[in-house]
């Protein structure tokens, strides 16, 4: 079962750091085969404070891949309560991120939302298949 979300975690996290590096690359050194640097942004946040915010989402996401490959770690302890939680913030996430679909369209930063709530859920359920394992 592991190693089924391992491969899960590795790809979703991978998806998201060639966003960030795909947005640093036009960010800095104005790369001009990838979308402008409009594209990449939704508005809401401004690069200077996005940036460091999506390093520390890798930084966690690949904490949760690295516990789950080695098959030990923090990210592979049962607990209930996060199980739960992840579950209803995952599907309030995804909600709002296919509302955010709805009403303007697909975009880099939409896509990439679906690709981080689609890791909370899949997280949600690894957490409650660690729980019913260990019950």
């Amino acid at each position: 079962m592991r190693n089924k979300y391992a491969v899960i975690f590795t790809t979703l996290n991978a998806l998201f750091c060639l966003r960030v590096l795909g947005q640093a690359l036009v960010a800095f050194l104005d790369v001009p085969f990838l979308p402008p640097m409009k594209a990449w942004m939704s508005g809401l946040m401004p690069y200077p404070i996005l940036l460091p915010c999506q390093l520390l989402i890798i930084m966690l996401l690949t904490k949760v891949c690295f516990d789950c490959l080695r098959g030990r770690g923090f990210a592979l302890q049962a607990k209930p309560g996060l199980a739960k939680f992840m579950h209803v913030f995952g599907l309030i996430y995804i909600s709002a991120t296919i509302l955010r679909f709805l009403i303007f369209g697909l975009s880099i930063p939409v896509a990439f939302h679906l690709v981080l709530a689609a890791f909370v859920l899949t997280y949600a359920h690894f957490q409650k298949r660690l729980c019913c394992e260990r019950c």
